[in-house]
């Protein structure tokens, strides 16, 4: 049994990727409160927002899951931009783009791009 969750968890570690890229070099504390999301283009949802004029980026943010044995969702994506942005210190996210990752006959997945932000 230890064997089938082993191999289980290494199956769904390596189907997906994260990778944060520090741009600023302000160590911020983590965020406590709920992070704005924005849309700066309409390739995820069709929703486009207005974003914000006063902000410094803090980070880029990347994100790629096969989507194996699951469908991921944008609002998955989203979470997990919410989740580093509140790590980094960040209030708010731009998400620049998304697709899907066709992985299988029933399984899809989502590529993913974004900004963590402070806006003042």
């Amino acid at each position: 049994m230890k064997k089938v969750f082993l191999l289980v968890f290494i199956l769904f570690i390596s189907s997906c990727s994260h990778n944060i890229n520090m741009v600023s070099k302000d160590k911020l504390p983590p965020y406590q409160g709920d992070v704005a999301v924005y849309f700066s283009k309409n390739d995820c949802t069709g929703i486009e927002n207005q974003l914000p004029t006063n902000y410094e980026i803090i980070a880029e943010l990347e994100y790629y899951n096969w989507g194996k044995f699951r469908n991921i969702s944008v609002e998955d994506i989203v979470a997990w931009f919410k989740a580093d942005a509140q790590q980094i210190g960040a209030n708010a996210i731009i998400i620049n783009s998304c697709s899907t990752v066709y992985s299988g006959f029933a399984s899809r997945g989502k590529s993913a791009r974004a900004k963590a932000i402070l806006v003042k």
